[in-house]
């Protein structure tokens, strides 16, 4: 089996993309990136956006098994990035970071020097995989537009979000997809104070802690994945929307018989 990561290009390859972005989100016909912007991304003169794709081969069959999507922005040199999908049969190997290696190498290629994109900030496999392999920052805490919460019953979560970058020529990127290591994770806990709903101090670096697993919350402990949300909320709406902090790093520490995640935010 061979892989090849290449630009979407051809009909096929956009009729993959479709039915890929079907598989993965359960997305409908109309909620898919259609063939049209596809194509237009496809055009480079002028360019549009980037759309790249994991290709697995064998013998005379090419099957897209991943793919991310990205648009230009109004900021210059910018782009934005609108999905990344993997079959989950390929999911947790290395395909992901390689197609956002190859997708920054075609970037750089195109003189783009920023990726803009969104996720939930209590996702911390995300967050690992963005912030902490990547090198990606989050400067803004968008809440979700959906007001209702229900108190009583809990059966509401917001799906709030935050605005990342990815500074792709960095040294702080190229060390980080580099391999090269930071501060020891263990001692992290004491180096910096830990934000609480109860304390926020007002100090050069802070901690946040974020769920080990949130979407196993959100359907099993519902009431716990609330409490998650509404918690961590107010303090990064203090944090990043009021203070001006950004999230730097995001660590995963040994804990007794457990894992702890924690956000590192800087103030600017």
């Amino acid at each position: 089996m061979a892989i090849e990561y290449r630009e979407l290009s051809t009909a096929e390859d956009f009729n993959q993309c479709i039915e890929l972005q079907k598989s993965i989100f359960g997305m409908s016909e109309i909620d898919v990136i259609s063939p049209l912007f596809l194509k237009l991304i496809a055009r480079n003169n002028p360019p549009i956006g980037i759309s790249l794709g994991i290709f697995k081969s064998d013998l005379n069959l090419s099957e897209l098994i991943g793919f991310i999507i990205g648009f230009a922005t109004f900021q210059q040199k910018s782009i934005y990035s609108v999905t990344l999908g993997i079959k989950p049969e390929y999911q947790n190997n290395v395909y992901g970071y390689r197609l956002m290696l190859k997708y920054r190498e075609v970037a750089l290629s195109k003189n783009i020097e920023f990726l803009f994109g969104l996720f939930d900030p209590l996702d911390a496999n995300i967050a690992r995989f963005n912030i902490a392999c990547l090198g990606y920052i989050a400067f803004n805490y968008i809440i979700d537009s959906q007001t209702l919460l229900d108190e009583k019953n809990k059966k509401y979560i917001t799906n709030d979000k935050i605005v990342v970058r990815w500074d792709i020529n960095t040294s702080k990127t190229i060390d980080r997809i580099s391999g090269i290591k930071r501060n020891n994770n263990q001692k992290v806990p004491n180096l910096f104070p830990i934000a609480t709903t109860q304390c926020m101090p007002e100090a050069p670096s802070v901690l946040v802690e974020i769920p080990e697993d949130f979407n196993y919350l959100l359907v099993n402990k519902i009431d716990e994945a609330f409490v998650w949300r509404i918690s961590t909320r107010e303090i990064f709406k203090e944090y990043i929307n009021k203070r001006q902090y950004i999230i730097s790093d995001c660590f995963s520490i040994k804990h007794d018989y457990n894992r702890k995640t924690y956000y590192l935010l800087e103030k600017k």
